[in-house]
């Protein structure tokens, strides 16, 4: 074991290499050499070892501990486990640790060594290299740095595209502020509250409020006095305070009468949903104080952006929709409340300033207390098909309230759009419902219609019940079926208008609108007729070339 050592004393000056020894060629590379004695309990550094350490050639104390002292205080612990372990047992080892030169400086070390053992088990000698890597190390920490920021906003980026997708896939308001709300808690935040102004200057407002352990958004709509109110629980419930303070803060500062609210925690982010240069609301989050899930208020103003956009073009199309009710006739007038029942409907003519639409639908108690549900499509275009449906809808309602019976109901029409000079023909499909304890029984007729789907507990498909189009021939067939709606399940009734929906060739189809409305089961009726059209107004890129109408029928709990 001595010969071993004392070869390794002297390996340098015994192999030449030119006019140089290994141990010069490595001083010229920057690479310091070191040998340990521990019986003499000595440590010997050559000049270039000295010189990665910041010292003056000879300087250095030549013991064990001067070499440790060298070692930064939050490396020296594992450095020295990894040297006891290696002097247990022998070996090859190799730390990476930083050294405070004496200039206060400190710079990234790597140390490779060999520690040898004698017959005893104890070490007899050891010996290795040193060189500076901090170059190398700060270029790999930077890379490390980058290639996370890198990962971190590719994710970012899919999830606002995703955000966007759900964003925009409804044209109802207090849907987009649930799904803002849903999004950013808990991906971007805590939790968070969404507001929303949805008149001037005050008017109603509708709030958002989202905590991570809800199981949903919960939607509050009131005045600006209840959001601050939701404000401040957010906050208390969250460990954060907020106070009415100065107006020169942000939020609701343009609210005559109304006090602004601070946000006294440093986490609690506050961001003004904008629209064309108008504030139309604000996002109040609290951000996470954990690393490991923290995010940036950037991406929190990204989403919020996104979800600006989609709450101004929701409320543009409500806007449009209120625009376009001062002109239509009574197919669009509001549904009546019925016990039992959640009755929604969707309808966009293909001409928006007028309603000059072949479309018709009506819903009106029977003599019978039971209820009519009728929808209905006239051939033709324009002031003619506007005349038609208006006729029928008269003519219909007639029918049904001296028929009851759908079939029968059918034949009556069928009887008096024949006898019309103008022949107007009809396409049509009638639920006849009658709502009770355990659910509705519901009779379906059709007409020559698209058949009505039936959507219920994670399903869909099509009913069977066919017919002869209406005013075309004196004998006419109507196949009628009867279904029993359990509460939460949902009949479905649409024009032609929804399935030919087109993009490029490309038809919306019966398939896309079953998922559509399987998508929007559980929520209420008009969330499933609202999905619906967004759906074929996206599809048609907002110019569908017929008008679109679809009306829902679900059953609820009649003790709700």
């Amino acid at each position: 074991m001595a010969d071993a050592v004392n070869d390794a004393d002297s390996a340098g000056d015994q192999v030449p290499f030119g006019s140089r020894t290994p141990m010069e060629l490595l001083g010229n590379i920057g690479v310091g050499t070191w040998q340990w004695h521990p019986a003499a309990g000595a440590v010997t550094w050559d000049e270039t070892t000295e010189r990665v350490y910041g010292l003056e050639a000879g300087v250095f104390e030549g013991t064990f501990d001067a070499f440790v002292e060298r070692i930064h205080p939050e490396d020296r612990d594992e450095a020295l486990a990894v040297i006891q372990k290696v002097a247990e047992q022998g070996g090859d080892y190799s730390i990476r640790h930083r050294a405070i030169l004496p200039s206060g400086e400190t710079r990234w070390l790597e140390g490779q060594g060999r520690i040898l053992l004698g017959d005893e088990g104890s070490p007899v000698a050891g010996f290795g290299i040193v060189y500076d890597i901090t170059d190398r190390y700060m270029n790999e920490l930077e890379r490390s740095e980058l290639m996370a920021k890198e990962l971190a906003s590719r994710e970012e980026l899919h999830f606002l595209i995703d955000a966007g997708d759900r964003l925009t896939g409804t044209l109802n308001t207090e849907r987009v502020a649930e799904r803002l709300a849903d999004l950013i808690a808990p991906r971007v935040a805590a939790a968070c509250i969404v507001d929303v102004r949805l008149d001037d200057p005050a008017g109603w407002v509708l709030t958002c409020v989202k905590r991570e352990e809800d199981d949903a958004p919960r939607i509050e709509v009131g005045s600006t006095h209840q959001l601050l109110a939701s404000a401040d629980r957010l906050a208390m419930s969250t460990g954060a305070t907020a106070v009415a303070a100065n107006p020169d803060v942000w939020l609701r500062t343009d609210i005559p009468g109304v006090p602004a609210l601070e946000l006294a925690d440093a986490n609690l982010v506050a961001v003004p949903l904008m629209s064309h240069g108008t504030r139309i609301g604000n996002v109040v989050a609290l951000l996470r104080d954990d690393p490991e899930r923290s995010t940036t208020p950037e991406l929190l103003e990204a989403i919020s952006k996104r979800g600006a956009v989609a709450l101004a073009h929701a409320e543009l199309y409500a806007d449009r929709s209120r625009f376009i009710s001062m002109f239509q006739t009574r197919e669009t007038r509001p549904t009546p409340e019925v016990p039992g029942l959640d009755i929604a409907i969707h309808y966009r003519p293909a001409t928006d300033l007028v309603r000059l639409s072949g479309d018709l639908y009506d819903v009106f108690r029977l003599a019978d207390g039971t209820w009519m549900v009728a929808v209905g499509d006239v051939c033709g275009k324009g002031v003619v098909a506007a005349g038609h449906a208006e006729l029928c809808r008269s003519a219909l309602r007639a029918a049904a309230l001296s028929a009851e019976d759908p079939k029968r109901t059918l034949e009556v029409l069928n009887r008096v759009l024949l006898g019309e000079d103008s022949r107007p023909m009809l396409t049509a499909a009638l639920l006849r419902c009658e709502p009770g304890p355990s659910g509705t029984r519901v009779v379906v007729a059709s007409a020559g219609h698209p058949p009505a789907i039936h959507v219920g507990h994670g399903e869909w498909h099509e009913l069977d019940a066919s017919g002869t189009m209406l005013g075309v021939t004196p004998e006419p067939r109507f196949d009628v079926t009867e279904v029993h709606l359990e509460p939460g399940a949902a009949i479905v009734l649409y024009s032609d208008g929804v399935t030919e929906g087109r993009f490029g060739r490309a038809f919306f189809g019966i398939e896309r609108l079953g998922q559509t409305l399987l998508g929007a089961w559980s929520g209420p009726a008009s969330g499933m007729a609202e999905d619906v059209g967004a759906a074929v107004d996206t599809w048609t890129s907002g110019d569908p070339l017929d008008d679109v109408l679809v009306a829902v029928v679900k059953a609820v709990d009649s003790n709700e």
